[in-house]
């Protein structure tokens, strides 16, 4: 069996220069501007990203059970540990007494103190006199008119940072004259909203009682607010003559209440226990990450997203998934904790609460930082250490407080801003937890959320808005940071108009369709006749790409013009690196152009907004076949049928007709990874084919196939090209000839001649291909042999699987009739 097709071979490349053409050029664009874009809801597409997600973590084998297991396994091991280990118990204390005159508590109040009076009257000047006599120092004191001029210059000192300060007496305090208020620094003080301080392991120092300057008990009397308090009152009952001849009956004496037999834990279980539950979850953020990143490596993601899928859907999806992970993994940990009673008298909700938080979090703190890589393994790598490292910032909080002290010394406003990273977050929060539920009562729904300088809602707090900031910016930096492959967003994208009000520049537009940028045609270039002027799809005007290998400039596509119709398969040809992929990519969003333009029915290609639009319309083949090795024929057609919005009551309809069409049916539940090179590019082409797109890009579509396979491909593609615009690329010159109505020829990144195969042949023709199938015993020699000796001229082009191909000279074609 032969089968002759016509070779065309171009020889020269004329420069080109502008033909004027009709203004259908213009209400060509305006038609296409009508163009319905209709694809698949976001629902749709949300629900087509979930079945492929379960899909390909069901068929994830130990990653899934690692991701699952693994932080109950870290947690339960932990239990352990504290379980086998035996606190120290304190011995129960009963404290001496000591007296309110003892030096000990008199050291804040000397000469150097300064006590602020108020009103300013004779009166009460000569009572601040009394009191001082009563005081050690004697401190000196200041009088104010009123209590709002001495807050005033109270506020001015402490802006001054001078802190020389003692307190401020306030008389006639609530128009009672025998009323006086006492005003200290609150930090000096202890709290007021607790009667009693529920630290059981503060205040423990033996045989200091109430000298143990820590002990928040003590702060009234260290403070020296008793020792003032008690000089007012002697020289009030003075005045009033209540005061006893006894001095001593005017002195007070303090005791401790005495403190019971105390176990706490081992205070390094509370930093380890902080620690060490950030890491439990190591494991699951470092296999998200290189999930996401693979799928952007193996430019999987960028291939769903040329094919129409909305971002929004495809982060969702992947965000349900792992919550789901979460919320099942957070389950067994709270389990281990009620069986181990990690956590004795605390309210588990709140702990169930917060591990679900920092799950969610971590998940898109993952999603945020893939953006910045392009190679799977360093991501995990990056997300792993990171997670470790960023935890250990909570170091700073925990060693920079007192022993058997809940606060920190850090201002509690820098707490607040570290936990804008979410593992510093959740390590303060176990951290506050477990010495709540160790020294005092244990949380709940009640005052202990509100306990101390940075209360323990604040972490939780901070972890639901980290969820937040990190979603938010991992929308931003997905479409603004740099890629290997995509067309990125402007840094303000959101400030333009064009992205929220798409097509506003549609005049601007419409001259590019004009006469006046008309692409050039010349010799070289078949003019198309006016009834096709109507159809024109796509114009592609002056598009340039370089790229910096090593320092020096490579132009892969170099000023690239060319109309493209409706209706019509245009094909492109060119040598290995002529630019034929490199143009295909530009015109599919894959890489940025260096400069020119391209419309694709009235979209541009270099605005992001229209770009959305122009996937929603497209079937994409490219060069290398993008498919997950986990799924099947089958599911891959599944999952694309639904991403291009084929309605769900067709889609089996869809898939058993798609898998006909290139010839899978046989291999329908077959593995990507287990289908031979042809294979993948019939699965790849139903792909593209699949939801009958209005686009389709085909880049070297029948590569690896055998000359069978590519004959049924051509039969395929010819029966969709009507109301289709299709471009694809081929090194096959038969293929071309056969399958294309207009051939475009690409060199250097050069378009060099364009037009019909009757066209070209007629300007560049040297002879015909004769193409053979030949039998698996065909001896090629002999055929050779055979040929030559009725056509001496005759060549061997080449020989290759079943197909045999030889050049015959156009003064030999009579030799065929």
């Amino acid at each position: 069996m032969t089968h002759i097709v016509a070779q065309v071979i171009w020889v020269r490349s004329n420069e080109t220069q502008v033909h004027p053409e009709s203004d259908t050029h213009i209400r060509a664009v305006k038609s296409y501007k009508g163009v319905k874009i209709t694809g698949a809801s976001f629902w749709q597409q949300l629900k087509a990203s979930l079945w492929r997600n379960v899909k390909l973590k069901l068929r994830s084998g130990g990653v899934l059970a690692g991701e699952l297991f693994t932080p109950a396994c870290f947690v339960g091991i932990l239990a352990v540990i504290k379980i086998l280990s035996k606190p120290e118990t304190k011995p129960s204390i009963v404290f001496p007494v000591n007296s309110l005159n003892s030096s000990a508590f008199g050291y804040p109040i000397h000469s150097n103190k300064v006590i602020l009076a108020a009103p300013n009257s004779t009166q009460y000047d000569q009572f601040m006199q009394q009191v001082l006599s009563q005081l050690p120092g004697p401190p000196s004191y200041q009088m104010f008119n009123s209590s709002e001029t001495l807050e005033r210059h109270y506020i001015s000192l402490q802006e001054k940072a001078k802190t020389n300060i003692l307190a401020g007496v306030v008389f006639n305090y609530g128009n009672d004259v025998n009323a006086y208020a006492i005003r200290m620094n609150s930090e000096k003080l202890p709290s007021t909203s607790i009667a009693f301080h529920p630290n059981k392991g503060s205040c423990r120092k033996e045989k200091d009682g109430t000298d143990t300057f820590n002990c928040p008990a003590n702060q009234y009397m260290s403070s020296g607010f008793a020792l003032l308090q008690m000089a007012l009152e002697n020289v009030l009952m003075k005045n009033l003559g209540l005061s006893s001849p006894d001095p001593k009956a005017r002195s007070l004496r303090v005791q401790m209440m005495d403190k019971k037999e105390y176990s706490p834990d081992s205070s390094s279980i509370q930093t380890t226990s902080s620690i060490y539950f950030v890491i439990s979850f190591t494991f699951m953020v470092s296999q998200l990450t290189v999930r996401i990143v693979s799928e952007k490596e193996k430019k999987i993601k960028e291939g769903m997203m040329m094919m129409g899928l909305r971002s929004s859907a495809f982060w969702l999806s992947w965000t349900i998934v792992y919550m789901a992970l979460v919320f099942f993994t957070t389950c067994l940990i709270t389990i281990i904790i009620l069986a181990s009673n990690f956590f004795r008298q605390s309210n588990i909700f709140i702990l169930f609460l917060a591990f679900l938080l920092y799950g969610g979090s971590f998940v898109c703190f993952a999603f945020m930082i893939t953006p910045f890589f392009n190679k799977a393994k360093t991501a995990g790598s990056v997300a792993g250490m990171s997670t470790i490292l960023l935890s250990c910032l909570y170091l700073a909080f925990s060693q920079t407080r007192s022993p058997n002290s809940y606060d920190s010394n850090l201002d509690p406003a820098l707490q607040w801003v570290m936990c804008l990273l979410s593992p510093v977050a959740f390590a303060t929060f176990t951290d506050q937890a477990l010495f709540l539920d160790i020294h005092l009562n244990g949380f709940g729904f009640d005052d202990s959320l509100t306990y101390g300088k940075f209360p323990l809602y604040a972490p939780l707090l901070m972890l639901f808005i980290d969820i937040i900031i990190y979603s938010v910016l991992t929308f931003y930096l997905d479409k603004v940071v740099p890629g290997e492959y995509g067309v990125r967003y402007h840094p303000l994208y959101f400030l333009q108009k064009d992205y929220w009000c798409p097509g506003s520049d549609l005049d601007e537009r419409t001259k590019l369709m004009s006469p006046s940028h008309s692409v050039a045609q010349a010799v070289d270039v078949e003019a198309m006749p006016a009834n096709m002027h109507n159809k024109m799809a796509m114009r592609i005007a002056s598009l340039t790409k370089t790229f910096k290998i090593k320092k020096k400039i490579i132009k892969a596509v170099d000023g690239f013009c060319l109309d493209i119709y409706e209706g019509q398969i245009t094909c492109l040809l060119g040598h290995n690196g002529a630019g034929k992929s490199t143009l295909m990519n530009m015109l599919t969003g894959v890489v940025t152009p260096t400069c020119g333009r391209a419309t694709v029915l009235g979209l541009e290609i270099t605005k992001s907004s229209d770009l959305e639009r122009i996937r929603s319309l497209c079937g994409i083949c490219p060069q290398h076949d993008i498919l997950y090795k986990e799924l099947s024929c089958r599911e891959h057609l599944r999952i694309f049928a639904n991403i291009k919005g084929v309605p769900s009551s067709q889609i089996d309809k869809t898939i058993e007709k798609a898998l006909q069409d290139v010839d899978l049916v046989s291999h329908s539940n077959t593995l990507a990874e287990n289908l031979s090179g042809g294979q993948k590019r019939k699965l790849s082409v139903a792909i593209a084919l699949i939801g009958d797109p209005k686009l389709i890009f085909l880049d070297e579509p029948t590569a690896g196939m055998d000359p069978f396979s590519r004959r049924h491909m051509w039969s395929l593609l010819k029966r969709h090209k009507e109301g289709r615009v299709i471009l694809l690329t081929t090194h096959f010159m038969d293929e071309a000839d056969i399958l294309s109505d207009r051939k475009a020829f690409i060199s250097k990144g050069k378009l060099r001649c364009c037009g019909s195969s009757l066209f070209l042949k007629n300007k560049f023709g040297v002879g015909y291909h004769l193409t053979m199938v030949a039998a698996a015993d065909c001896e090629v020699q002999k055929v050779t042999t055979s040929l030559q000796s009725i056509i001496p001229s005759i060549q061997l082009e080449r020989s290759h699987g079943k197909e045999i191909s030889y050049t015959v000279p156009l003064a030999d074609v009579g030799s065929f009739s």
